[in-house]
């Protein structure tokens, strides 16, 4: 993974001080999971990941910005190299049908991941911890019932289907610390063949989606807005992504 991401938080220039945002980002991720039970309903994940960051996020003086560039360029040279883990787990919730229930909890940069060692006086901005539980449930539309292999695995899942999605972010933080509706993220997805819809909410804002199957290759554009402000609704600033990729797969894993 290589990434980079800069934000300057500057809205009253009279203020003596506002919010800069410089890092750089390259990893090397290695990961796994497994199914457990007959159908696979519990299925248990884990990632780990080693990233090299360079940047941070500093406090700098309006002046700053308007002065000397080297001076500025300098606050966000700090490096560091670090370690991070992930874990996840779902569990499809015994169904009758061929409607699917799925709870999952994911924990992400376990025990926050920092950079540098202890003697270093300037390390890069460390990346918080973060909790999160979902539920979704995925109605099938169509698709041909094959009762043998029903008999033995169960329902079948079906390739166009609709589904709802819930999750609560940052269940390690309090209300105090982040307001309610900040945690709060819902949508829909409409699978049919070839292409993808999706419409939901991230926080308190509108977001919208969709994705396509170009040959091998699965492009999605997508655009949401992120909560820049304390709490919901007081200033959103709207971001949007493209993404393309491919995948493949092991028969019998």
């Amino acid at each position: 993974i290589y990434n980079v991401h800069t934000n300057l938080d500057m809205q009253n220039q009279a203020y003596p001080t506002t919010t800069m945002r410089y890092t750089k980002d390259f990893a090397v991720v290695f990961g796994g999971a497994m199914g457990v039970g007959k159908r696979k309903d519990l299925r248990l994940g884990a990632s780990m990941k080693w990233l090299h960051r360079v940047g941070s996020v500093r406090e700098v003086r309006v002046s700053e910005i308007t002065g000397n560039r080297d001076s500025l360029t300098s606050r966000f040279g700090s490096s560091g190299n670090g370690i991070a883990g992930d874990v996840g787990m779902q569990y499809r919730l015994p169904t009758a049908g061929r409607t699917e229930v799925t709870t999952s909890f994911v924990y992400h940069d376990i025990g926050k991941t920092s950079f540098g060692t202890a003697q270093q006086q300037d390390t890069p901005t460390r990346i918080e911890e973060n909790m999160v539980v979902g539920l979704g449930v995925r109605f099938p539309i169509g698709g041909t019932k094959n009762r043998r292999l029903e008999r033995r695995y169960g329902p079948t899942r079906s390739t166009s289907h609709l589904s709802f999605a819930f999750d609560y972010s940052h269940l390690n933080y309090s209300w105090d610390r982040e307001q309610l509706p900040k945690h709060l993220h819902f949508g829909v997805d409409l699978e049919i063949p070839l292409i993808g819809l999706q419409i939901g909410i991230n926080q308190s804002s509108l977001t919208l989606g969709t994705s396509f199957d170009i040959g091998v290759v699965r492009v999605g554009l997508a655009t949401y807005g992120e909560e820049m402000g304390n709490y919901a609704g007081q200033r959103v600033d709207r971001r949007y992504v493209m993404s393309i990729g491919s995948g493949f797969e092991f028969k019998g894993f």
